[in-house]
C-alpha cells in the first residue's frame, strides 16, 4: 500500500511552499520535515514524499519501516479516511530511492494527481447514484396528500434534475478516464473539470435527496445520512474546487481549451 506524502502543517493547495527538504550526503538522500493529513498514513508500505531540494521540488520514496520516520494518527473526518501525520528526522535512504528527475518534481506529482482526481470523480458518481436511488424508492413508497411524493411536481422535478446531473457527471467522468489513461499530464485540465464537475454534483444531489426525504434524511445513522457526510469531503480531497477552477481559469486565458 503506498501513501503520497504532499501537504504539511502550514502547507494545503500551494505545495510550492512546502519546506520538508532533503539533501544529498554520499550516496544517501536524507530527508528532514513533516507532512500532514498524509492519506493511508500509517498503513501505507511506503510513501512517495515531495521535497524541497536546493531552488527545486524533488520526490523521493521512503519505506514506513525507515528509522527517523515516525508516524502518529491524524485527525478523525466526517467521512472515514486513514490520514497519518508524518515526521521525518535525518531519514536517510539510499540515492536510488529518488523519484524522477531530480528538482523536477511536479511533473511527475501532477501526473498522480491526474489520475487521483479522476478516482474521486467516480466514486463521487457513484455516491451521487446511490443518493438518488435511496431518494427514489423514498418518494415511491411514501404517501402524502393521498398519492405518492413522487407525483408531487415538486419532489418529482428535483428528481429529475438529480439524474440529470449524475448521468452527465458519469459521462465526463468516462472521458476524463480515457484521456488520463493514454496520457494523464496533457489532459490534466479534464481530470481536473470532472473532478470539480462530479463532486459538486454530488453535493447537489445528496442535498436535493435529503430534503426529498424530509424528516427521514436527517436520522443519524441512516444511509443517506452517511452519504450526506461522504460527499462533503469530496469537493476537497485532490484539489479543493476553488483552487481548480482557479488553475482552469488561467489555463483558458492562456489558450487552452
Amino acid at each position: 500500500m503506498a501513501g503520497l506524502a504532499l501537504t504539511e502543517p502550514d502547507v494545503g493547495s500551494d505545495l510550492r511552499a512546502i519546506t520538508t527538504t532533503m539533501v544529498v550526503d554520499g550516496d544517501e538522500l536524507v530527508v528532514n520535515g513533516r507532512k500532514s493529513f498524509i492519506t493511508n498514513g500509517g498503513a501505507a508500505d511506503f510513501y512517495c514524499t515531495l521535497v524541497r531540494e536546493e531552488d527545486g521540488w524533488s520526490m523521493v520514496l521512503v519505506p514506513a519501516s525507515t528509522p527517523g520516520l515516525s508516524i502518529e494518527k491524524g485527525a478523525d473526518l466526517m467521512a472515514p479516511h486513514i490520514l497519518g501525520e508524518l515526521t521525518f528526522d535525518d531519514v536517510r535512504v539510499p540515492a536510488d530511492h529518488r523519484l524522477g528527475v531530480p528538482g523536477k518534481a511536479f511533473s511527475l506529482m501532477l501526473q498522480t494527481l491526474a489520475v487521483f482526481r479522476v478516482t474521486v470523480a467516480g466514486s463521487a458518481v457513484g455516491l451521487a447514484q446511490a443518493a438518488l436511488d435511496e431518494a427514489k424508492n423514498h418518494a415511491m413508497t411514501r404517501e402524502q396528500f393521498g398519492k405518492p411524493l413522487i407525483e408531487l411536481g415538486a419532489v418529482s422535478q428535483k428528481l429529475a434534475q438529480s439524474w440529470t446531473d449524475v448521468e452527465a457527471a458519469r459521462a465526463f467522468v468516462y472521458r476524463a478516464a480515457a484521456l488520463a489513461k493514454s496520457d494523464p499530464l496533457a489532459h490534466l485540465d479534464y481530470s481536473s473539470m470532472a473532478k470539480v464537475h462530479a463532486t459538486e454534483s454530488a453535493a447537489a444531489v445528496v442535498d436535493r435527496s435529503v430534503q426529498t426525504m424530509g424528516r427521514f434524511g436527517l436520522v443519524r445513522g441512516s444511509k443517506i445520512e452517511r452519504l450526506y457526510r461522504n460527499a462533503r469531503p469530496l469537493r476537497v480531497y485532490e484539489g479543493a474546487t476553488e483552487v481548480l477552477l482557479d488553475s482552469l481559469a488561467r489555463r483558458l486565458a492562456k489558450g487552452a481549451r
